[in-house]
């Protein structure tokens, strides 16, 4: 098959599905930018800071992914320089963002102008991920079911890119659904970050990932962190009376 061929050129075809991700991503984001009410100067420091949060973000939970295997990771550059982990990447940048406008004084909100590029190079780096094959060890676990894909190795697995595309669609229109209740600044954030680690709270319990923590991955142990922080916000955002205004920054 076409996507077993494509897989033996693994290195490659990552790297270029991984770079359209962020060239997309980052032009959309150029677009979207007049919707925020930022100077240069401020802007500037927001995407610096959303790029060196997210590479940290994303080796931290890498290394954290498996304590037993965590001075490992350090012996070995290759495996280390590889690891890359979304959830990190989105709570690193993040975290990152809030530090800067804490310390540059940026009040306003900044999180509704990445939802869309997160989204769209989320995508496009999943259907990488995919079409690499069984080297990008991106695959769910082996499943006897009529969608489940062998990848290469004979063994059908959950194809767990092909979920996370699709949850990652339905989160960009229930945003469109629920625009008349996400109408403060930043609400459309919180709700992709809410909505995202609701999704990998489920699908890392069919990924062949280490669950050391509680029989938690570190990643549900983050997403599980993200909802509570922004339980505030959801419990506004469902309840019955619409406007909803949480304290909590974006």
């Amino acid at each position: 098959m076409l996507i077993l061929y494509i897989g033996k050129l693994d290195p490659v075809v990552h790297f270029a599905f991984e770079s359209l991700a962020y060239f997309v991503g980052f032009r959309l984001y150029l677009f979207l930018r007049k919707r925020d009410s930022l100077d240069l100067a401020q802007r500037t420091r927001i995407i610096a800071s959303v790029v060196g949060g997210a590479a940290i973000g994303s080796k931290l939970i890498t290394i954290l992914a498996d304590p037993a295997t965590m001075t490992g990771h350090f012996a070995s550059m290759e495996s280390f320089a590889a690891g890359k982990g979304v959830v990190g990447a989105l709570v690193g940048g993040w975290l990152s963002i809030e530090l800067c406008k804490f310390f540059t004084g940026i009040k306003s909100s900044t999180g509704d102008t990445f939802v869309l590029p997160l989204i769209v190079a989320m995508v496009i780096g999943r259907i990488g991920c995919f079409v690499t094959g069984f080297h990008d060890r991106t695959y769910g676990l082996p499943a006897d079911l009529p969608w489940a894909y062998d990848f290469g190795d004979g063994i059908k697995r959950h194809p767990s890119q092909i979920y996370e595309i699709l949850a990652l669609l339905c989160i960009l229109v229930c945003i469109e659904l629920l625009r008349p209740r996400l109408r403060n600044q930043g609400d459309q954030f919180k709700f992709f970050m809410s909505a995202y680690m609701v999704y990998r709270l489920g699908a890392d319990t069919f990924k062949p990932v280490p669950h050391p923590y509680f029989n938690l991955s570190i990643e549900q142990v983050v997403a599980v962190c993200v909802l509570l922080y922004y339980s505030r916000f959801l419990l506004s955002l469902f309840s019955s009376s619409a406007p909803n205004n949480p304290s909590e920054s974006s």
